[in-house]
């Protein structure tokens, strides 16, 4: 029984690994940003929804750039933004950058909208976001990281899981009679 357990577990991270949404968080200043890409249509799409979310230990910083940046064997075909915000795509052909024109992103702001619709799969992805200093108006901190991502067959892992989890749960029912 542990074995099949163990094993189970062993094909579920095997086959789920690199999944298509993925989430940074980067809360470790007094200010600080959650991003959370999302591919939207599956492992065959290149067009990929973003949000970010103001994680700021401090109300007083508030989100005002967002700009993400793709490996260079992908190239950004166009971008689109939420209301109060502009995308340049135009300017670099693995950079984007929106820039809020309307009101900033406050603490514990959740803002989405940020698509970007790539040539190929990106392989790498980073990402900063900049903030306003509501006590320092000269003072713009930044955060950023770099979140690797792969394609997955999204139907394979899911019916992977329900395999697994159906069979465990076939085992636990024959154990018990």
């Amino acid at each position: 029984m542990r074995a099949f357990m163990l094993a189970s577990a062993l094909l579920a991270a095997m086959f789920c690994r690199g999944a298509t949404a993925w989430c940074l968080d980067l809360s470790e200043q007094p200010y600080g940003a959650s991003v959370m890409g999302t591919r939207l249509g599956g492992a065959a799409s290149q067009s990929w929804l973003y949000q970010v979310t103001n994680t700021s230990l401090e109300d007083r910083y508030t989100i005002w750039l967002l700009a993400v940046e793709v490996d260079e064997d992908c190239d950004v075909l166009g971008a689109t933004s939420p209301n109060g915000w502009s995308a340049d795509w135009e300017s670099q052909p693995h950079f984007v950058m929106w820039i809020c024109f309307g009101s900033e992103v406050p603490q514990g702001v959740i803002q989405g909208g940020f698509g970007i619709d790539y040539s190929t799969e990106p392989v790498s992805q980073m990402y900063s976001v900049m903030f306003d200093n509501a006590e320092d108006p000269g003072d713009t901190p930044v955060d950023f990281g770099n979140v690797q991502t792969s394609p997955v067959p999204e139907p394979a892992s899911l019916a992977t899981m329900i395999f697994g989890l159906s069979s465990l749960a076939g085992i636990m029912l024959r154990k018990r009679r």
